[in-house]
């Protein structure tokens, strides 16, 4: 389920303009999950995941994390633009991903940009 669930959600992001750049490697002792740049925006997007395997009772829309997360993710991402030379527009999507119902079908897919860190 987890791997299908990665692909689809791959899938996804380029039909929704994302051109993936990195995957999975660690900056700073952060693993990033996706970094991407996105074409209509011009800018480069730090895409933090959450995978269910199975259907959870209760989900928030906005799960993100504590201020320890927020501040880890932050510095890998500059450790990724300093890396990777990149001095333009950037920004934060939260992506959570839910097996569907009776776990028959696509994954459901929520996606939220511009996340203010």
């Amino acid at each position: 389920m987890y791997i299908n669930s990665v692909e689809h959600l791959k899938t996804y992001l380029r039909r929704a303009g994302y051109e993936i750049v990195d995957d999975n490697k660690q900056y700073d002792k952060v693993r990033p999950h996706l970094i991407a740049w996105h074409r209509k925006s011009d800018a480069m997007v730090y895409i933090d995941l959450r995978i269910y395997e199975s259907p959870p009772a209760y989900v928030p829309r906005l799960w993100y994390r504590n201020w320890m997360h927020r501040r880890k993710v932050k510095r890998a991402f500059a450790e990724w633009l300093r890396v990777n030379k990149w001095h333009a527009k950037r920004r934060f999507d939260v992506v959570t991903v839910l097996p569907p119902s009776g776990c028959v079908g696509r994954p459901i897919i929520d996606h939220i940009t511009d996340i203010k860190m």
